[in-house]
């Protein structure tokens, strides 16, 4: 039998306020939407893209904490592209060690 609870990783991020939230690693179509970022050209299009995806990823947390756009619109657009790059890199770990 597979136990999926045993596949149950997850990614820490320090917020702003101190307070460490626990993210679970995305799933398949979350993956897909990151690797497609860099395949957008337009500006405006890409930092729309990334907000969203930082939100909806920050949202699975298991802090039970809610993030609105407004907490994700006070970040600054390096942030947002450091925190998607790690999260990604970080999930890809977690899948060579399971």
């Amino acid at each position: 039998m597979l136990d999926l609870t045993t596949f149950e990783k997850l990614y820490e991020l320090k917020w702003f306020d101190g307070e460490v939230i626990k993210i679970r690693f995305p799933s398949h179509a979350q993956a897909l939407k990151m690797a497609a970022l860099g395949e957008i050209t337009e500006p405006v299009q890409q930092l729309e893209v990334t907000l969203s995806l930082v939100l909806e990823i920050l949202n699975k947390n298991t802090n039970e904490r809610v993030f609105t756009i407004d907490d994700v619109s006070q970040m600054e657009s390096f942030i947002m592209e450091a925190f998607i790059e790690d999260y990604f890199n970080a999930a890809q770990e977690a899948l060579k060690k399971s």
